[in-house]
């Protein structure tokens, strides 16, 4: 559970998996003394049905957050899009191409392929 989540304007971290409300100081279970296994489900809850104008406060926020997040992505997805062109992507491979060709179409690779095939070929006819 992570602190900047935004529900934590409206509450505050008590000892031994509890958090009070700062608007009305009522105490709400986080569901474990293990952080790692802490939920805010109540504390959203506490919101949506006691403090309705803070919950849309608090939605609001948590629509900020995401898009805000959104466009972090978007924005790293653009600079790593824009670092590779299309050359970049392609020439590798194409290039890659060219001395794999080179490399093995020599004639000992050649003959290497065929003594591969008569040894399979003739594996097949024995059994």
């Amino acid at each position: 559970m992570a602190l900047s989540n935004p529900i934590w304007n409206y509450f505050k971290k008590e000892g031994d998996g509890k958090a009070k409300c700062k608007e009305c100081n009522k105490l709400y279970s986080l569901g474990s003394d293990q952080p790692r296994y802490q939920t805010v489900t109540g504390l959203r809850s506490h919101l949506a049905k006691c403090h309705k104008d803070i919950n849309d406060d608090y939605l609001k926020r948590v629509a900020e957050n995401d898009d805000n997040e959104l466009q972090r992505k978007k924005r790293k997805l653009d600079v790593v899009v824009a670092g590779s062109s299309n050359q970049t992507l392609v020439q590798p491979t194409l290039t890659a191409i060219q001395q794999h060709r080179e490399v093995y179409s020599s004639d000992v690779c050649k003959r290497i392929d065929k003594v591969i095939m008569d040894v399979i070929i003739v594996d097949i006819k024995v059994h």
